[in-house]
């Protein structure tokens, strides 16, 4: 087993279920974890969770795009992420980072079983569809099981705790009370934007459309809007809202900045059990 810091472990998924195969919410679950105090050191405290340790494994993933297709290089060949431990267990790793960032900037840490077993590890790979590296979750309603509900499903959340955090560099109570409500919502404000074919992207963490615009891998032209959780009268094609990156940012320290995400509305915290 490893000790390290939740915040430090990725995503497999891209996509997870707000309940536990048990039903239980993952919601009323954060609320169970635990800081315990580490006698030797004072600015680090143990989570303890209702439920048994995370299984992770340290891979280099592939890199994909919107739609999930893998990314490839100039020379054809499939583009890697960055190597990190990624997790088996989606769900309790958003309840860990959830309770992580509550008590940030204050270290939290965990223990992780590392799989080193290579017909394990490789098992475990053919799963992986994170498309961010790890970096980001959506949290959906069920909508299938296995690559279908992969396929299809309406966002109404999604977690990023670097968007959660961001402001926390500027210091100061304000900024730690945001945390904290991020971390209770679960949910971070996120950018939807129109491709170059017009087609609704996203939707993307605050922090996530930040990393792309300073690298100069977005246009300049680009129209975004706040996300919001699907109402069922809107589509992919839908233009509605969008305005430039630049008017949208017109009054901001640079566009994407740190507590310039949209504000989470509590549509998306609602979820429904199935029947």
């Amino acid at each position: 087993q490893e000790e390290v810091s939740p915040l430090e472990v990725h995503f497999s998924q891209h996509v997870i279920y707000p309940l536990f195969s048990d039903g239980t919410s993952v919601d009323e679950t954060v609320r169970e974890v635990k800081a315990i105090e580490c006698d030797e050191d004072e600015e680090s405290c143990w989570l303890r969770a209702p439920f048994p340790t995370i299984q992770a494994v340290r891979w280099c993933p592939k890199l994909r795009d919107g739609e999930g297709k893998p990314v490839f290089d100039e020379n054809g060949e499939e583009r890697r992420g960055v190597e990190g431990l990624f997790t088996l267990d989606n769900r309790r790793l958003y309840v860990l980072q959830r309770a992580a960032v509550y008590h940030y900037p204050r270290k939290c840490k965990i223990s992780v079983e590392v799989i080193t077993e290579r017909w394990e590890v490789l098992h475990h790979l053919k799963k992986f569809r994170t498309r961010t590296n790890g970096l980001s979750i959506f949290i959906s309603e069920w909508n299938g099981t296995g690559r279908d509900n992969t396929k299809h499903f309406d966002v109404l959340r999604v977690w990023d705790w670097r968007s959660a955090v961001s402001r926390l560099e500027e210091g100061g109570p304000a900024e730690q009370e945001q945390a904290a409500e991020a971390a209770d919502a679960g949910n971070c404000g996120c950018w939807e934007y129109l491709d170059p074919q017009q087609i609704c992207r996203g939707p993307y963490s605050n922090w996530q459309m930040k990393q792309w615009w300073d690298h100069k891998m977005l246009p300049r032209e680009l129209q975004i809007r706040p996300f919001q959780p699907k109402t069922g009268d809107a589509g992919e094609g839908d233009s509605k809202d969008f305005r430039p990156v630049l008017e949208v940012f017109a009054d901001a320290p640079s566009c994407f900045a740190p507590g310039w995400s949209p504000e989470v509305t509590s549509k998306g915290r609602e979820f429904h059990r199935c029947a």
